[in-house]
């Protein structure tokens, strides 16, 4: 009785392992969008970042250059 209710036991579990797994692949495919999506924000973010040193840069030098 108690081998019975332990293979029970068992089908259930593997029940429920097989129905978690298509949510499973569902939440890996969203989280994966957002990371991508994530990564382009960060990769834009450093391009602003990246232009806007590389203009104050330059102004700097202008000023400077105008002074001497």
């Amino acid at each position: 009785m108690q081998q019975d209710n332990s293979d029970n036991d068992n089908t259930k579990e593997e029940d429920l392992e097989l129905n978690d797994k298509p949510k499973t692949e569902s939440t890996v495919r969203w989280s994966n969008s957002k990371l991508s999506e994530l990564a382009s924000i960060i990769r834009l973010k450093q391009v602003i970042a990246l232009t806007f040193i590389s203009i104050t840069i330059i102004l700097v030098m202008k000023f400077l250059l105008f002074l001497v």
